[in-house]
């Protein structure tokens, strides 16, 4: 089932933000961050939280904002991260999640609707996915490792 995450979802979304990070090539994590910014986005109406919730347990969720550019006064959506537990991909979960999140985008009048791979799991996969579900590769991200 798919639903807005609540407050009480908050702390098993910090652990699911945890396990990401644990899987992506990020490397600094931090709870009270991830905490105060998953608060934030549940009170912000430019932001959405899904969750994939099956008898009460959160298996999967998505996190998205609405934003105009600088460059026009167009409403844009953008995905802010995508996850779907390990043993629960390739079950529709994350279908389900983008399709929810392009209906809030839809209903915010968006005119584009964006979604990355900037996490690295699975990046054919996932671009496979995202393109077997209506989206088109526009570009690559590229990272460069921190200088110190």
């Amino acid at each position: 089932m798919i639903r807005d995450a609540l407050i009480s979802d908050v702390p098993i979304l910090v652990g699911l933000v945890r396990k990401l990070h644990e899987e992506s090539y990020i490397s600094r994590f931090c709870d009270d961050k991830t905490e105060s910014s998953i608060n934030s986005y549940i009170e912000d109406e430019d932001f959405i939280i899904l969750v994939n919730a099956s008898d009460n347990v959160i298996n999967g969720f998505i996190i998205a904002c609405v934003a105009k550019p600088f460059y026009n006064n167009c409403i844009q959506a953008h995905e802010i991260i995508l996850y779907v537990k390990p043993e629960f991909r390739r079950m529709s979960i994350g279908a389900l999640l983008v399709n929810e999140y392009v209906s809030w985008a839809k209903s915010r009048s968006a005119y584009e609707i964006f979604i990355d791979t900037r996490t690295a799991i699975e990046t054919r996969k996932t671009e496979q996915f995202y393109e077997n579900i209506g989206f088109s590769r526009i570009g690559s991200y590229y990272h460069k490792e921190e200088i110190e």
